[in-house]
């Protein structure tokens, strides 16, 4: 029997449909992997939230002992047993990496029984910077976790009448009785802004510096639901939540034109901010 070879146009043709199928796969296997990465991002940031609520069973209601924007804390957290995996504090979609080889210890800050703005050291503890600060950006692979936390509220009549007197730690208490636990969110997927400068962060999604780029941001609110928000809607939550001072305002400005931030007519500290559309 005589066998017959495939002919240089029937393997050209096979050869060309092989490569339409990979090029109509490839997408849609990309934007797979992509759906999957952000699944595992909010379900990390979903973990971190718990292990903050769980903080604040134990610890007179306060979800993080800092009032600073410059530290996130997920060492502590971590190191009393609140989450068990480093992992948990790197989004998927990220070259960030944390590691435990480099620790130290300091005093945990606690909140000062006499000033609700301040802090007064604690007991000694083990602390891991990774867990402290975050990567510069998504692609940043020297050292350092993927999300923010804000774990304090600025004063200001806010979104939905919400009225804060003082700059605090944010507790069970303070939440409850100004922005609610639904309205409050406390932590964030990373936004270090790299293009501003060092120390100039606008906290608002951009393709440079944003785990999800300029498209928005996974925020995580204290009662347990995580939610992706696209640039306006998260400076809507701002608003609503008490961080407009953690936001560029004049950026914000350009992204949402419909921000009024005016003198508060009861002449408290702050702002009262209005958003028209």
């Amino acid at each position: 029997m005589k066998l017959r070879a495939f002919t240089l146009i029937e393997l050209l043709v096979v050869i060309s449909i092989i490569a339409i199928l990979i090029a109509i796969l490839l997408p849609t296997l990309g934007a797979a992997r992509e759906s999957m990465q952000d699944i595992g991002c909010a379900s990390n940031q979903k973990q971190l939230t718990i292990a903050f609520t769980a903080h604040g069973n134990d610890n007179d209601g306060y979800y993080s002992y800092t009032n600073t924007g410059s530290n996130d804390w997920f060492s502590i957290h971590y190191t009393q047993g609140y989450f068990t995996s480093p992992e948990a504090t790197i989004c998927p979609r990220t070259e960030n990496t944390v590691s435990l080889d480099s620790k130290g210890t300091m005093k945990v800050p606690l909140p000062d029984p006499r000033d609700p703005t301040g802090t007064i050291d604690g007991k000694t503890i083990e602390f891991y910077p990774e867990l402290n600060d975050a990567a510069d950006n998504a692609q940043d692979g020297t050292g350092g976790h993927s999300y923010e936390t804000f774990s304090w509220s600025s004063p200001g009549i806010w979104l939905g009448g919400a009225k804060i007197n003082d700059n605090r730690m944010m507790s069970f208490q303070s939440v409850e009785s100004s922005t609610g636990a639904d309205r409050t969110y406390i932590i964030l997927d990373s936004d270090q802004d790299p293009v501003n400068g060092p120390t100039v962060w606008n906290n608002l999604p951009d393709e440079l510096s944003n785990n999800h780029g300029e498209k928005g941001l996974y925020a995580s609110f204290l009662d347990g639901h995580t939610s992706f928000l696209n640039r306006s809607e998260y400076i809507e939550a701002a608003m609503y939540a008490g961080k407009m001072g953690a936001i560029n305002l004049g950026r914000a400005i350009q992204l949402e034109p419909g921000i009024r931030r005016l003198a508060r007519p009861d002449g408290g500290p702050g702002y009262l901010w209005q958003l028209q559309r």
